[in-house]
């Protein structure tokens, strides 16, 4: 979807949006509903990368996924692209064993 997004392939993105877009109803609802507004709904527009990219990486945790798994676009050079897990801190010296972000919310 991000490779789509990037390269303003809307057949890519056709086609992956509608692979990720509905798992996202099961996340947050805000993060979903402006996905679906973004991909499902409209057609996508590319003023709108940075937001709907910052929205999709916000969704990760809840996918399973991280920015290791993911990668960082690399396009033209552009280093807001890169995005940043949230880091889980160590309690007590020991690491979570479970992802604790969920929980916290």
């Amino acid at each position: 979807l991000i490779r789509g997004m990037t390269e303003v392939n809307y057949e890519m993105i056709g086609i992956y949006s509608r692979i990720v877009v509905p798992q996202l109803s099961q996340c947050r609802y805000s993060n979903y509903k402006y996905m679906k507004d973004a991909f499902l709904d409209n057609e996508y527009d590319p003023a709108k990368f940075h937001q709907t990219l910052k929205v999709l990486q916000d969704s990760y945790s809840c996918l399973g996924i991280t920015c290791i798994d993911i990668g960082s676009p690399r396009y033209a050079g552009d280093s807001s692209l890169e995005c940043n897990d949230v880091y889980t801190p160590i309690m007590a010296g020991y690491p979570a064993s479970t992802p604790v972000v969920e929980q916290s919310k």
